[in-house]
């Protein structure tokens, strides 16, 4: 669903959090923008965050949109905002035309933090 939606713009997905994990330890390019599920079988989106934040080869962490067919408060509770460069919640099914939106500001914000640390 989600290549499509960003038809214009490059994408890779995968299966689980391990494997986007793996892809950080290889890639030369890092991804921009995260979107993941909260709720994953092998590794919840809050951990996954973390590894992402603490991870030693990424210098400038990817935005991360978080979706989740719960209630947003139930997730808001919880210590998510592990990535330095923007975080957002996106209630699933996402209504595309705000989704996009909150996907431009966060990668917005991102740019302007890393302009400000670099």
């Amino acid at each position: 669903m989600l290549p499509r939606f960003f038809r214009d713009i490059p994408t890779e997905t995968f299966a689980s959090a391990e494997e986007v994990l793996d892809h950080l330890e290889t890639t030369q390019i890092p991804p921009d923008l995260l979107v993941t599920d909260i709720n994953m079988p092998d590794m919840d989106g809050d951990a996954l965050a973390e590894k992402i934040a603490q991870h030693p080869s990424i210098k400038h962490p990817p935005a991360i949109l978080a979706m989740s067919g719960r209630p947003l408060e139930e997730e808001a509770e919880k210590t998510f905002k592990k990535s330095s460069t923007g975080f957002e919640f996106v209630k699933k099914p996402p209504d595309f035309g705000s989704f996009y939106d909150t996907c431009a500001d966060l990668l917005k914000k991102r740019n302007e933090k890393i302009s400000q640390l670099d």
